[in-house]
């Protein structure tokens, strides 16, 4: 299965990626992608307003740039208005508007911090105290995809990629039944999930979450899967995606979302 979308992609849009738009459009295009997703960021805290950063002018700014890129490349590719919700579950309401303001095409959930603290910054040295974090990571995401409108659960097992580099690394496989809860919600509200392929060249070898995962969900009834690259340099579009290609059957119709709907 040859995969064309790109369901993953950031640009300078995004306050930690410094490639511009047209440089990850180029590169899809060069790669023979048929769409790209800009999932720029948008992040949610604890406190109401907390952020000086991710406001509503920022998705318009946002908004402005990436559907001038999408009559610049019209001929060639398709290129999408997404976002990453991270923590939506912290401000359900502020989530809900954005999302019913603004004419997203695609709509990612992640789970990036615990108490405003993002997950990279962790100490996990101690092994005990990981699993601790790991439990608190999995309540999280499931709150976030019991009650938050969005289309795709996005590195389900994100902290794997941080707790590798400790040699400590933390993987959700070790929590069964709340890997299954979480897959069962996102199957009841026909959500789909997401194969990150970043950990692939960020140390752990392995995508976020990997192929027992992936497989889990579709045997539980899965009917959404898509891929990103988590890119964040124009090298890194549809980066991996060779090597998870085989995750899901080849019958199957991966996911292409053009306002918010499922098309073939």
């Amino acid at each position: 299965m040859t995969i064309y979308y790109d369901y993953h992609v950031h640009c300078d849009n995004s306050p930690d990626c410094h490639e511009s738009l047209d440089a990850m459009c180029l590169s899809a295009c060069n790669k023979g992608m048929k769409e790209i997703m800009f999932t720029d960021h948008f992040e949610f805290f604890t406190t109401p307003g907390k952020s000086e950063i991710f406001t509503t002018g920022y998705l318009d700014r946002c908004f402005e740039r990436i559907f001038k890129a999408r009559d610049r490349y019209r001929d060639d590719l398709f290129v999408g208005y997404g976002v990453e919700l991270g923590q939506p579950h912290l401000q359900p309401e502020e989530a809900g508007r954005l999302l019913s303001e603004y004419p997203f095409d695609f709509v990612l959930a992640s789970v990036h911090k615990l108490d405003d603290v993002d997950l990279k910054f962790f100490d996990y040295s101690d092994p005990e105290k990981n699993h601790v974090v790991l439990d608190r990571y999995l309540d999280n995401v499931y709150r976030m995809v019991c009650t938050c409108d969005f289309d795709v659960l996005a590195h389900m097992d994100l902290i794997k990629r941080y707790s590798f580099a400790s040699g400590n690394v933390v993987r959700m496989e070790e929590r069964p039944g709340m890997v299954d809860r979480i897959l069962s919600v996102l199957v009841a509200r026909n959500k789909g999930l997401e194969v990150n392929t970043s950990g692939l060249r960020q140390g752990t070898g392995e995508s976020m979450p990997g192929a027992a995962v992936v497989s889990r969900f579709l045997e539980l009834g899965g009917g959404i899967v898509t891929f990103g690259s988590d890119a964040h340099a124009s090298k890194d579009v549809g980066a991996g995606f060779s090597e998870v290609s085989g995750f899901v059957p080849d019958t199957y119709r991966i996911a292409s979302f053009r306002k918010r709907r499922i098309c073939n």
